[in-house]
């Protein structure tokens, strides 16, 4: 599975339904009109799909929608498909997110879920991270009644056993300074120290992690969190 159609209802023939997810197919070297089943005929999903990820044998989408592609299904920012029709996370009379998906990462057998959400989709707190694990949606705890962090999520990677978290917040959601990058290694969290600080001086917009050798970031900061080191919009965690 690989092509996100972000902003159109057919591909760029102009005929082949797509309802921004498609797949590409190496075998015919061509894109197919997939992510439809009998009981659900119109393809895809109905509006734009942000982050994507493989997880428990389906493909997992996340977005700004609340509907999959027949208009019927409810499916509030993220939708699962298995091969031949799509589903919903759904665990305690929970289901979706009460804002747009970003970011998508599977970590500790769990599926974790970034974005501009301050709640799960039935109202309860959940401050911008999630994380679904096949049966039950459950929260980032961090001091107190407090979760998550402060504000949007962008970017999620895997590194060195730790689930790295990237967005538009300076902080956690109990209020302790996180400048825009954070690690989670399943049950605590913890900064990234830049000199006298942590974090970077601007918002982390993508994670990608080279083995474990490297964590690479970039984003809007021109230095790192004590806004001396240069860092031009680009750095990286290493060994």
């Amino acid at each position: 599975m690989g092509s996100i159609e972000w902003d159109g209802f057919v591909l760029g023939d102009g005929t082949t339904a797509a309802n921004y997810v498609t797949a590409w197919s190496p075998a015919s070297s061509t894109f197919v009109d997939a992510f439809r089943s009998p009981s659900q005929p119109s393809a895809g999903i109905l509006s734009a799909i942000g982050a994507m990820a493989l997880f428990a044998g389906k493909v997992y989408v996340g977005g700004d929608f609340i509907f999959t592609g027949d208009g019927t299904v409810s499916a509030k920012r993220i939708a699962a498909w298995d091969g031949s029709a799509w589903s919903v996370p759904t665990g305690g009379g929970i289901y979706g997110l009460g804002g747009t998906v970003l970011a998508l990462a599977v970590f500790n057998s769990k599926l974790y879920v970034g974005g501009n959400f301050p709640t799960l989709g039935n109202g309860s707190s959940a401050k911008y991270i999630a994380a679904w694990d096949e049966s039950a949606w459950s929260t980032l705890p961090v001091g107190g009644n407090n979760n998550g962090v402060g504000a949007q999520v962008s970017a999620l990677a895997v590194f060195r056993s730790k689930l790295y978290i990237g967005g538009g917040f300076t902080a956690l959601g109990d209020s302790s300074s996180a400048k825009y990058i954070v690690a989670w290694n399943g049950s605590t969290w913890s900064t990234i120290s830049s000199g006298s600080s942590n974090g970077m001086s601007g918002d982390v917009y993508a994670l990608a992690a080279n083995g474990s050798s490297s964590l690479y970031m970039g984003g809007l900061f021109a230095s790192l969190g004590n806004n001396i080191a240069p860092a031009g919009y680009f750095a990286a965690i290493t060994i």
